[in-house]
């Protein structure tokens, strides 16, 4: 399982790297497969055990601890990826005298937006763990195709309820509070000053983690107690 994770991780080194090139000119496009790193390592690693699911439900540790591993694992790799494309770009930069800051500046905030992107793709890492669980939960009863279509449209309310839940008051209540400015390029980081700024909720992040531990939980007892070989 090991080669394979570590087959998968270069060769999505590769790939970003590959995108760096036909695309240098949308840097901060292409730094967003940080978004995606961390969901798609935990979901690859999961379909793995799911080859072997008699030895990953009866392993010696607890499922929480397991999952958490994963989710440490996607992490390192996303931010080992993030590092590698920071390097490149500030390197690039350096090296073609494309900044207008210090390469310390670019740096630095790069590595600011890289940490944002590996927090955030936490949620919809766990959202896919949650989904992951309950497919192998209904398909012991319904079949596997059958599960498929009830994860499906189970996505589509959910997703549906979110949005409605993101326009109310409440929602603002719940999220819109701690607010910090941080600088922000718009996308235009390598021809533009930092005078442009945004603004973040520290009571997004509460909301979305407080979601992310609930969903985290449930997957993991669903695992340990309901789903079966």
């Amino acid at each position: 399982m090991e080669n394979d994770e570590r087959f998968f991780y270069r060769a999505v080194v590769v790939t970003a790297i590959f995108l760096i090139y036909i695309s240098f000119d949308s840097l901060i496009e292409v730094m967003a497969i940080g978004f995606i790193i961390v969901p798609l390592t935990v979901l690859y690693s999961l379909n793995t055990e799911a080859n072997q699911m008699e030895a990953f439900l009866h392993n010696p540790h607890s499922v929480y601890q397991l999952l958490l591993v994963k989710f440490f694992y996607g992490f390192l790799s996303g931010a080992s990826l993030l590092l590698v494309l920071i390097d490149f770009i500030a390197s690039y930069g350096l090296i073609h005298d494309t900044f207008n800051q210090s390469v310390l500046q670019i740096f630095g905030y790069l590595l600011f937006v890289s940490g944002q992107m590996l927090v955030i793709s936490l949620y919809p890492a766990v959202i896919l763990v949650f989904l992951w669980t309950l497919h192998h939960l209904f398909k012991t009863y319904i079949g596997g195709g059958i599960s498929i279509v009830i994860i499906v449209i189970l996505l589509v309310i959910g997703s549906s309820l979110m949005n409605m839940f993101w326009e109310t008051a409440t929602y603002d209540m719940l999220t819109q509070w701690g607010k910090a400015i941080y600088p922000y390029q718009n996308g235009h980081l390598l021809s533009n000053g930092f005078g442009n700024e945004s603004i973040i909720y520290l009571g997004k992040y509460v909301f979305y983690a407080f979601i992310t531990i609930i969903l985290f939980s449930i997957s993991a007892y669903l695992i340990d107690r309901k789903v079966e070989v």
